[in-house]
């Protein structure tokens, strides 16, 4: 047996990984207060984070949040149980995909608000989102009060897959909520910035 590569969550590093599942060319991580991460393990040599979604809203208690994931599903879904928050199902669209063939990107079939990479982060993460029809977008940021504190963008945008960074350099540490509008679509999701 030869050690080949090792992979750790930032700033997770004391923390507990459990109950860890392979499907394809993905780990999929029970990481408790740091949800669930999926890993690329296309190259045992090199893994690296693929995917990311956090469910635990509260302090770094040992045993809380992400107590175990299921990733076997036909849908692309995965489905996490939280010990404080519940049962979540979130989607990874690259779950059947074969990274090797992929040569153009899709058009998108709906309107779709992906998880914020990193997050958590400091002081910047990449927002992505799909625009299914030519429409006004707009991508804006709320602190925990529900207070508007920026707008990223709000402009009209062709269909396609967008991204947008936030850069959170002049904000303080805490729970922000992206949320795009785009036509009659919304939604809206927690990062975590951790200075």
């Amino acid at each position: 047996i030869n050690f080949v590569s090792e992979w750790t969550a930032a700033d997770a590093e004391n923390l507990t990984i459990h109950n860890v599942f392979v499907l394809g060319n993905f780990l999929y991580c029970s990481y408790y207060v740091f949800g669930l991460q999926i890993v690329d393990i296309s190259d045992p040599y090199q893994p690296t984070l693929a995917g990311y979604y956090d469910t635990y809203l509260g302090e770094n208690e040992l045993f809380g949040g992400n107590w175990g994931v299921y990733p076997f599903t036909n849908n692309c879904n995965v489905y996490i149980s939280d010990r404080s928050n519940g049962l979540f199902v979130v989607d990874f669209p690259e779950c059947g995909a074969d990274l090797g063939s992929i040569s153009a990107v899709p058009s998108p079939q709906s309107f779709q608000l992906y998880a914020a990479f990193p997050n958590p982060f400091n002081p910047v993460t990449t927002i992505q989102f799909s625009v299914e029809t030519h429409s006004n977008a707009s991508l804006q940021i709320y602190d925990i009060a529900g207070r508007l504190v920026e707008t990223l963008m709000d402009e009209i945008l062709e269909q396609g897959n967008h991204t947008v960074q936030w850069n959170a350099n002049a904000f303080a540490s805490g729970v922000y909520f992206v949320r795009l509008e785009a036509g009659s679509f919304y939604d809206t999701q927690k990062v975590i910035l951790l200075k």
